[in-house]
């Protein structure tokens, strides 16, 4: 395949996983409440964090592999950190929502499940992020763009279904609590029903 095709490719799949989640937002929006949305994103970057602590940039040793069996064992010691860090996360949130449920923190039930969803995003980032070396030591470069765009076609809608599970109407009360609270016209409308 000519540098041309593979540089097309690899540009759509970048531009193809930053509108997904472009698209996306919104839609998380809707569904979570403003506290929860925060949990999602602070969620996210510790997921990013720890996939990538904790797999000691084994993934980016794959492409420069020197035999065949050097690139087996980078793939297994990769999978293997990859399921440490996932049995890391599950561990931390696991004492997240203990803390946060025992100390009677005011979290809603979106915002604890977007603790829960840590260790899945971290195996979809160990995944996305071991897939994409693996295709670049192949180079199969028209396989790197599917890689390239596993993580935001599947973490976002999951995380997106989980809330519409959880808390349907999440957003929708805190949107009415907060304009019964800001707006005066509201107000004025409160005090002539009653």
């Amino acid at each position: 395949m000519s540098f041309g095709k593979n540089f097309l490719g690899q540009t759509i799949a970048s531009v193809l996983a930053f509108a997904i989640s472009l698209l996306l937002t919104p839609m998380m929006t809707r569904v979570f409440d403003p506290n929860a949305y925060g949990a999602f994103a602070i969620i996210n970057g510790a997921a990013v964090f720890l996939a990538t602590f904790m797999q000691f940039s084994m993934p980016s040793m794959i492409p420069i592999s020197q035999n065949i069996l050097e690139f087996r064992r980078l793939i297994n010691v990769s999978l293997h950190l990859g399921t440490l860090a996932t049995i890391a996360s599950s561990a931390i949130a696991a004492a997240w929502i203990v803390y946060v449920v025992s100390n009677d923190h005011q979290w809603s039930l979106a915002s604890i499940s977007s603790i829960a969803m840590l260790p899945f995003l971290v195996v979809s980032i160990s995944l996305q992020r071991i897939s994409q070396n693996i295709v670049i030591a192949t180079r199969e470069f028209n396989r790197l763009a599917m890689a390239r765009v596993m993580h935001p076609v599947v973490a976002k809608p999951i995380a997106i279904a989980v809330g519409l599970l959880l808390a349907p109407s999440a957003a929708v009360i805190s949107r009415n609590r907060s304009a019964r609270e800001h707006c005066p016209a509201y107000l004025d409308v409160q005090r002539q029903n009653s």
